[in-house]
C-alpha cells in the first residue's frame, strides 16, 4: 500500500477478506486512529499467517485489537509502536516464529515457515528489534527471555537517547539472558551508552556462528573480548564502524589466529584506520576462506602491499577475496594475490591505483574467476 498521510481502514480489510493469508501495509506518514482503523473482525481470522504493519505511530491498543483477531500469525512485523505492545504478542500470537518490532525483517534467515515439524518446540526463532532506551523494556525483555532457548537469528538496533538518561539501564537484563540456540546476531547503532549490556549478552551466545556489527559509533574493548571467546564463530562482519578501542580489536584478532572456526571476515566502509596488527592477524587465521574489504583504510600503499604479501605466504585456505573502493591497492597487491594457490574467486571495484598490468596478473592465473565491477579503475 502507498505511504499515504491518511491511514487506510485496516479493519475493513480484515473483516471482509476472510481468506486473507498475507497482509503488507506500509503507511509511514500516517497515524491511524480507532475511528479510521474501522471495525475489526468479531471472529478470528484464522487464514492470516503473515502480517507487516508500518505506520508513523501505532498505539498499543490498536496493536492489541488487531492481534486479538489474528491468532494464526507465523510472521509479524509492526512499527512504529511502543515495545510495551510485546504483551499483546505474548497473549495472542502463540504460533509466531518471526517477529519484527519497529524494524524491517531483512535479517531473518529466509527459511520457509513449513520446515518445522509438529514436534518442533514453539517459539520465536527470528527476531528483529529497534531498542529505544526511553521505551518500556519490561514486556519485550520478558518476551525475549521466554523465547531465548529457540531464537536462532536476532537483529538489534540500539538508539542513543538524547539527552542521555538513566532509562538505558532498564535494558540491563538483556545481559543476563542465555541464547543457547542463537546462530546469527546483528547489532547496529552501538556506542558507549550500551557498553555494559552487550558484553554480557554476547557471553550468553555460546553457540553463535555469525556476528555482524554495523553502523556503530564506538565499540569498547569488553565487547571485543567477549567476541574473541565465541568458539563457534565462523563469520565476522564489521560494517560502517566510526571508532573502536584499538587495543581491544587487536587482541580479538590475535585470538582468532589460533581459532580454526573463523572462515569469513568482512570489513566494510569503516571510518577509522585499522591497526596494521589486525591485518597481520587476518593473514594468519588458520582456516580463513573468504575475505571482503570495502574502503579499507591503510596509512599508505606500502601497508597494503605488505598485507597482500602476508596473505600469499600464510593464507593457504583463502578461496575468495573482494576488494572495493580503495586507493591503497596497487598492481603489486594484485600480483601477490594472484599467487595465492588456494584462491578461486576475486572481485574488484574502484581501485584507483591499479592498471592493466595488475589485472593481467590475475587473468594469467587460470584457477581464478575474476569479476570486475563498474565503476572500475584507470586502466
Amino acid at each position: 500500500m502507498p505511504k499515504a498521510t491518511s491511514a487506510f481502514p485496516l479493519g475493513v480489510i480484515l473483516s471482509t477478506c476472510s481468506n486473507l493469508t498475507h497482509l503488507h501495509c506500509s503507511q509511514e506518514r500516517a497515524t491511524p486512529t480507532p475511528q479510521i482503523f474501522g471495525s475489526l473482525p468479531t471472529t478470528p481470522l484464522l487464514s492470516l499467517v503473515n502480517c507487516e504493519l508500518s505506520f508513523r505511530h501505532l498505539e498499543s491498543d490498536l496493536v492489541e485489537r488487531t492481534l486479538a483477531c489474528c491468532p494464526s500469525l507465523r510472521s509479524l512485523a509492526i512499527g512504529q509502536c511502543s515495545l510495551a505492545a510485546a504483551a499483546s504478542v505474548k497473549r495472542h500470537c502463540r504460533n509466531l516464529h518471526t517477529l519484527g518490532f519497529n524494524t524491517h525483517l531483512k535479517h531473518t534467515s529466509g527459511r520457509n515457515e513449513d520446515v518445522y515439524g509438529t514436534d518442533t518446540p514453539r517459539g520465536i526463532r527470528f527476531l528483529s528489534i529497534a531498542v529505544d532506551a526511553d521505551d518500556e523494556a519490561e514486556e519485550i525483555i520478558q518476551l525475549i527471555s521466554e523465547n531465548a532457548e529457540v531464537i536462532e537469528t536476532t537483529s538489534m538496533h540500539f538508539s542513543r537517547p538524547e539527552p542521555l538518561m538513566n532509562t538505558v539501564h532498564q535494558w540491563d537484563p538483556l545481559s543476563a539472558i542465555t541464547f543457547s540456540n542463537l546462530c546469527r546476531l546483528v547489532i547496529s547503532g552501538l556506542d558507549e551508552v550500551y557498553s555494559d549490556i552487550i558484553p554480557g549478552m554476547l557471553a550468553g551466545c555460546a553457540n553463535l556462528e555469525a556476528l555482524i556489527l554495523e553502523i556503530c559509533q564506538f565499540i569498547d574493548a569488553p565487547v571485543f573480548d567477549q567476541i574473541s571467546g565465541l568458539e563457534h564463530l565462523n563469520s565476522l562482519e564489521l560494517r560502517l564502524l566510526t571508532d573502536v578501542d584499538e587495543g581491544g580489536i587487536l587482541a580479538m584478532f590475535h585470538v582468532f589466529t589460533t581459532r580454526p572456526s573463523l572462515r569469513t571476515i568482512r570489513i566494510d566502509s569503516c571510518l577509522f584506520t585499522m591497526p596494521f596488527g589486525v591485518y597481520q592477524a587476518i593473514a594468519t587465521i588458520p582456516m580463513l576462506e573468504n575475505l571482503h574489504l570495502t574502503m579499507p583504510l591503510f596509512l599508505n600503499t606500502v601497508w597494503f602491499d605488505r598485507f597482500a604479501t602476508m596473505l600469499r605466504e600464510h593464507a593457504s585456505t583463502l578461496y575468495s577475496i573482494v576488494i572495493r573502493d580503495t586507493e591503497y591497492a596497487t598492481d603489486t597487491v594484485l600480483e601477490q594475490i594472484a599467487s595465492i594457490e588456494s584462491l578461486r574467486k576475486v572481485q574488484l571495484r574502484g581501485l584507483r591505483n591499479v592498471t592493466s598490468k595488475g589485472i593481467g596478473y590475475l587473468e594469467a592465473n587460470s584457477n581464478i574467476s575474476l569479476q570486475i565491477d563498474k565503476p572500475l579503475i584507470s586502466l
